[in-house]
């Protein structure tokens, strides 16, 4: 159920989300109103009393903001989108016509309807014959965008102040969908159950050529693998392999080296004959790499397909991190973030580190 309604969702229909918003807008003339979105379709109800906040550029959006971006005032903006349509919304304007044509037409003739009265006028042969054939289509668009500020059955705004939270329905939730941090930091001092245990951690410097052939092994039985790329630089292109990291289980993972500069190494005390060469370990992973039925895990594997290729491998059946983390929710992506925000864990910062470079968008 709705919070908005009180009637469930799937007995209501024909109308979105947009036009709830657009309904408590309307019957709120006296407040001055906020709306969290930067939504162009959304622009239609910007008034000296209602604004958008763009919550990832971190900005008012205005009426002067909605007149740089389409040309008009906001009380036009559906004119204008009726002119021009929208393909991933199904709007099919009128062919022909772009947003800088579109503006200037209302601009002239002051609303779509306006417009297509006065049609005939257009001096412009191919622009005139297209609105007046598509006139219709025209009107259409201008209804499809236009939101609905009547949508029946929303409770009253009064009903839909900010109550005192249940404690123990949040804590269930947060346990249910795992936000481990934001429980430790909502209740401190009450152990759940739900809590991550602490892994011992192991973790292995690899330099011998019998050492990775058990990490691929181990891989090959676990069917899955979580790997990244150490480089020289940002720059995929032109970024040199430095080494490589693998997992096959939570708390054990080992690094490969291929090449380092002695004064930033992590190898003290040791000669670089001793770590393996890059042609070995590249041959000798490649096989895993590009095996179809091993998974391969890692965070921005973009960034890890580019490099590898170089050298000939190309890498097959991948599990991005950033990618699922786009898809899941909001935010930050990068690994740094999710570390902390789903395993409690912080990462070394990179200034501290010798690495060179940080894939994190």
């Amino acid at each position: 159920m709705c919070r908005a309604f009180d009637v469930p969702l799937y007995e209501r229909e024909g109308f979105e989300a947009d036009d709830i918003i657009a309904t408590y807008t309307a019957e709120a003339p006296d407040r001055d109103i906020v709306i969290l979105s930067s939504d162009k379709d959304l622009m239609q109800l910007v008034s000296d009393r209602v604004k958008l906040y763009d919550p990832i550029k971190n900005r008012l959006i205005d009426k002067e903001d909605v007149h740089e971006k389409f040309g008009v005032d906001p009380s036009n903006v559906i004119d204008v989108q009726a002119l021009i349509g929208d393909s991933s919304d199904n709007i099919p304007g009128v062919p022909g016509i772009g947003p800088k044509t579109a503006s200037l037409l209302i601009e002239e003739f002051g609303t779509l309807e306006g417009l297509l009265e006065n049609a005939h006028t257009i001096p412009q042969n191919k622009r005139r014959a297209s609105i007046l054939e598509f006139a219709d289509q025209a009107r259409l668009s201008k209804a499809l965008v236009t939101l609905k500020k009547d949508v029946e059955g929303v409770l009253p705004l009064e009903q839909l102040r900010v109550e005192k939270p249940n404690h123990e329905k949040v804590k269930r939730f947060l346990e249910a969908q795992e936000f481990y941090v934001l429980l430790k930091r909502l209740f401190p001092d009450n152990k759940s159950e739900a809590l991550p245990p602490s892994v011992p951690s192991s973790y292995t410097l690899v330099t011998k050529q019998n050492a990775l052939q058990s990490w691929i092994k181990k891989a090959e039985d676990k069917k899955a693998v979580a790997f990244d790329t150490e480089t020289n630089s940002l720059d995929a292109k032109s970024a040199a392999l430095v080494g490589i990291s693998m997992s096959v289980k939570p708390g054990e993972a080992c690094y490969v080296p291929v090449w380092y500069q002695p004064k930033v190494s992590l190898l003290e005390h040791r000669d670089q004959e001793t770590i393996l060469d890059r042609e070995t370990v590249l041959k000798t992973l490649k096989p895993l790499l590009e095996n179809p039925n091993i998974q391969k895990i890692g965070h921005n594997l973009k960034y890890d397909q580019l490099v590898l290729k170089k050298y000939g491998l190309h890498i097959t059946n991948m599990e991005d991190t950033m990618l699922l983390s786009y898809l899941q929710q909001g935010g930050r992506h990068g690994l740094d973030a999710l570390a902390e925000g789903l395993f409690e864990h912080k990462m070394i910062s990179f200034k501290r580190s010798h690495r060179g470079r940080q894939k994190s968008p």
